[in-house]
């Protein structure tokens, strides 16, 4: 029999079911901050080897949210502080790259500039700072980010959201930060072609059939981009 991949084994019908019973269990909450809004992940405690997905007990898997899970994996917990989500790792790889435009592609980074604020903003900011100036280091970059102060009034100040994200993430020496910027767009990309997916599921939308079409295909596309 072909050894399956782990992404092929957390497709397999027997993880799926498994998955749901832990999150059913958790009451489709995160065990962490009790949070019901963001996407639910089944975390193992614990990896033995040639041991499947599905072979684990119930006490060595746990039901997190995505920020919470991302703690489990490295990041170091902050008391106080909120936890790290992927729009904020993103503005940081962004902040920590010399020149951000010049490793992704211009879909890439109009998409980080129509983002939500405080973060499209934050975006914008770079890209008229940089235009001016040319590329900066992460010192030179913070420092002028600092000076700006929003044109419009109920837009949020920049500083605030660089108070929060600096000192949360830290970009280990050697890692490709380029690379890990263009990543962190396109899990940000799926993150918001699934919360379009399930508004247009959720209402029933099949005279729109064209669109569900085209962002099935998109996810499909990103999914495949994501895969390890």
């Amino acid at each position: 029999m072909t050894k399956l991949t782990y992404s092929e084994q957390l497709k397999h019908p027997k993880w799926q079911r498994k998955r749901l019973e832990i999150l059913e269990a958790a009451d489709w909450k995160c065990i962490r901050c009790s949070s019901a809004e963001k996407t639910l992940h089944v975390h193992h405690r614990q990896y033995i080897a040639g041991r499947l997905p599905w072979e684990y007990a119930a006490d060595d898997l746990l039901a997190l949210c995505e920020d919470c899970h991302a703690g489990e994996h490295g990041k170091e917990s902050i008391p106080n502080r909120r936890a790290v989500t992927r729009r904020d790792r993103a503005l940081w790889l962004g902040i920590e790259v010399a020149d951000p435009r010049a490793v992704l592609s211009q879909v890439d980074w109009e998409f980080l500039c129509r983002l939500p604020p405080p973060y499209g903003f934050a975006f914008v900011q770079i890209d008229i700072i940089q235009r001016g100036l040319g590329p900066l280091s992460k010192i030179e970059l913070l420092a002028e980010m600092r000076k700006k102060r929003p044109q419009i009034s109920d837009e949020p100040a920049v500083p605030n959201v660089l108070d929060v994200v600096q000192g949360l993430i830290q970009v280990q020496p050697g890692v490709d930060v380029g690379r890990d910027l263009a990543l962190a767009v396109k899990w940000l990309m799926r993150d918001e072609v699934n919360d379009q997916l399930r508004a247009l599921i959720s209402v029933g939308e099949t005279a729109r059939g064209g669109e569900l079409r085209d962002l099935v295909a998109r996810q499909r596309l990103l999914n495949q981009e994501l895969a390890p």
